[in-house]
């Protein structure tokens, strides 16, 4: 068994993502660490916000677990860490909430009328 003086440090292979989400349900990103003894290595996420939206897979792979909204929050930064027996090592992720068409056009005023006399130009358009 190795003391802690013996243990050298994980390295994390890159400790800033910038990873653009779109769906829940989808692999977000996975993180990678490397410890030079060959431990183990257990992944987890840090701070209430993130660990309501992400989950961390022991093989690295960060799942987002609830739906984002782009027009309520456009970017997080997530705190990630990586463990062995004696180390603990942390990692800021730069997560990019992507944009989808999830508000359908409202009309109002409804039903619109135009008239476009016989002779006029294609660009001369009124809206009554």
């Amino acid at each position: 068994m190795k003391t802690v003086e013996q243990c050298t440090h994980i390295n994390i292979l890159s400790s800033l993502y910038a990873v653009a989400v779109v769906v829940h349900g989808q692999e977000v990103t996975r993180l990678e660490a490397v410890d030079p003894e060959d431990d183990p290595l257990i992944y987890g996420i840090t701070g209430e916000e993130a660990m309501k939206f992400f989950r961390v897979e022991q093989d690295g792979r960060v799942w987002l677990g609830l739906p984002l909204d782009r027009e309520i929050k456009s970017e997080m930064q997530v705190e990630f860490t990586v463990r062995d027996s004696f180390e603990l090592v942390t990692g800021t992720v730069n997560i990019q909430i992507g944009d989808v068409n999830d508000n359908a056009p409202t009309f109002h005023g409804q039903p619109y009328t135009v008239q476009i006399p016989e002779l006029s130009l294609l660009c001369a358009l009124r809206f009554i």
